[in-house]
């Protein structure tokens, strides 16, 4: 899968380091129109305060596909010290993020335009592309594993 600049839509964010609580929530929800979301790019996610296992809070996310007003996003975490096989890193350096982090290609979320928050950066097409390769192994090779499974008890 290849992505390069000029397929990206562009975005326009405001400053928000003036503004208050309610004034950046006033502002995000006239800004995130699903026009001006791009595809690839790194956003602070309200992922909510769900309990379990799954990823939570607000955070930077990855988005990685766009599905009328809702988008399909990968959460990301702070690096450790491992990186597991549903894992892709992102230096520091790359998306303005404070720390190296990893994508969480397992925690995989949808969202509402709503909830996504602000801009923080980009991510380089070959990170894109390792991503893409990720997630179509990740999750294809898990169906796969299934169907073998049901033919198997049939």
């Amino acid at each position: 899968m290849e992505y390069n600049n000029s397929s990206r839509r562009r975005i326009g964010f405001f400053n928000t380091k003036n503004s208050n609580k309610n004034n950046f929530k006033k502002k995000c929800k006239q800004n995130n129109s699903i026009d001006k979301i791009e595809i690839g790019s790194l956003y602070f996610i309200d992922l909510g305060n769900d309990r379990g296992f799954k990823i939570n809070g607000k955070r930077p996310c990855l988005i990685i596909r766009q599905v009328g007003e809702t988008f399909v996003v990968l959460p990301l975490s702070k690096f450790r010290k491992k990186l597991h096989v549903s894992e892709v890193l992102i230096r520091k350096n790359q998306g303005n993020l404070k720390f190296d982090s990893i994508v969480k290609i397992g925690q995989i979320q949808t969202v509402n335009n709503t909830q996504i928050l602000q801009k923080t950066g980009e991510v380089s097409v070959p990170v894109l592309e390792i991503v893409a390769k990720k997630l179509q192994n990740f999750y294809i090779h898990k169906l796969m594993i299934e169907i073998a499974k049901k033919e198997i008890r049939a």
